[in-house]
Order: C-alpha cells, then structure tokens, then sequence
C-alpha cells in the first residue's frame, strides 16, 4: 500500500466515524498511546465504552494519510480506571516530547 499524493483532511464526524479497528492487549494498548503520543500522531482522548456490541477503551488517531483507525483494548470492563491521555503518557500534556 502506499501513501496518497494528496492527504485528506477530514473529521471523524464528516467520515461519520467509518474506520479500521485493531484489537491489542492491555499492555500493547498503553505502549501504542506513548508511542502515538512521543511521535507526534493526532490522537483524541481515550473512550471508555461500557455499554453496546463493542465495549473496552478505544484510542482514535489518523494514519499519514488521513485514514482514521482505532487501536481498542476489550478487557477493559466498568468499574474500572478511566485515565485520561495525559496519565496514560506520564502527565506531559497532550503535545508530543520535545525533543532534547
């Protein structure tokens, strides 16, 4: 596959939220919002979705091209903790490291 000439500049809610989803482990999950985050990639809040056909916590964020696409953890369950983006990438806010 290879990159658009052009990349799209879209919204999740112009897309009406039609994506990709991979499914990774708790630990994977975590890894994958550092290193989203320490790259600066676009990422949203993390969603903690308790209730519907797919529920756990989800991480939404373009791909170079504009694509949206989700990495999700489903052992997520209610109840438990909910952190926001800056506790899952150590409290440095939401821009990327700079670098030193």
């Amino acid at each position: 596959m290879r990159e658009r000439k052009e990349k799209l500049y879209r919204t999740p809610q112009q897309d009406n939220r039609l994506h990709h989803s991979f499914t990774l482990s708790p630990e994977e999950w975590e890894k994958a919002v550092r290193l989203f985050h320490e790259r600066g990639v676009q990422i949203e809040e993390p969603t903690y979705r308790e209730h519907g056909f797919f529920t756990g916590r989800e991480l939404y964020f373009l791909d170079p091209s504009g694509n949206l696409l989700e990495v999700r953890d489903p052992t997520w369950k209610a109840g438990m903790a909910t952190p926001a983006l800056t506790d899952i990438v150590g409290g440095v806010g939401s821009r990327p490291r700079e670098a030193a």
